[in-house]
């Protein structure tokens, strides 16, 4: 079984109010608690998976370390992680009450054909990001990625790759990786080192 690392992002009280760690981190530039939050619980999760403070980091921003592979999520109020010994893995959160409307953005990533709402997008998203290219990233092209049915495709051809899909109180969680098709995943709520 495999495990869906989840926090809930406090609007209430920053985590972590260590000016030294602040700067280091460089959540200075978050003006708002959440953010603040937000970003100190990813970092925390990135510690956590990686074993290790040192974090390597591809030329498209995926963290990289020596004993697996990681990836990292956030919507919102939700910050969640998977861990993965053997392969690549991405994935990717978001509210599943978020308004996606930006036509600009559905003729970069959306096909004519293809369903264009924030399931659709959170699929590629998880891709993109399991990959490490990141769906921002200029270099790659959305329309060339169908997901169709669970079955993502590349540029017409089949990838060696599953879909998890799964609705987690007001969020919508996709999972992209070498995983088995009948993998089962759990939720467990992310610790807070003291």
């Amino acid at each position: 079984m495999r495990e869906i690392y989840f926090k809930f992002v406090p609007d209430d009280a920053v985590l972590n109010n260590d000016p030294t760690e602040l700067a280091k981190n460089n959540w200075l530039k978050y003006n708002n608690i959440h953010d603040k939050n937000t970003h100190f619980i990813s970092y925390l999760m990135k510690k956590h998976f990686a074993g290790q403070d040192e974090i390597k980091y591809n030329q498209y921003k995926k963290p990289i370390i020596d004993n697996g592979f990681f990836n990292i999520s956030h919507d919102k109020k939700l910050c969640v992680g998977i861990f993965d010994h053997d392969h690549d893995i991405g994935i990717d959160v978001i509210n599943i009450n978020r308004q996606f409307n930006n036509v600009g953005i559905y003729k970069k990533i959306f096909n004519d054909d293809e369903s264009k709402d924030i399931f659709q997008f959170s699929r590629k998203e998880a891709y993109t990001k399991m990959i490490g290219k990141g769906i921002l990233n200029m270099k790659l092209k959305m329309l060339d990625i169908r997901i169709i049915d669970g079955a993502i495709y590349y540029k017409g051809k089949l990838e060696p790759y599953n879909v998890f899909e799964t609705i987690f109180n007001d969020y919508f969680i996709c999972i992209v990786g070498k995983f088995s098709p009948t993998a089962e995943f759990t939720f467990k709520e992310f610790e807070i080192p003291s």
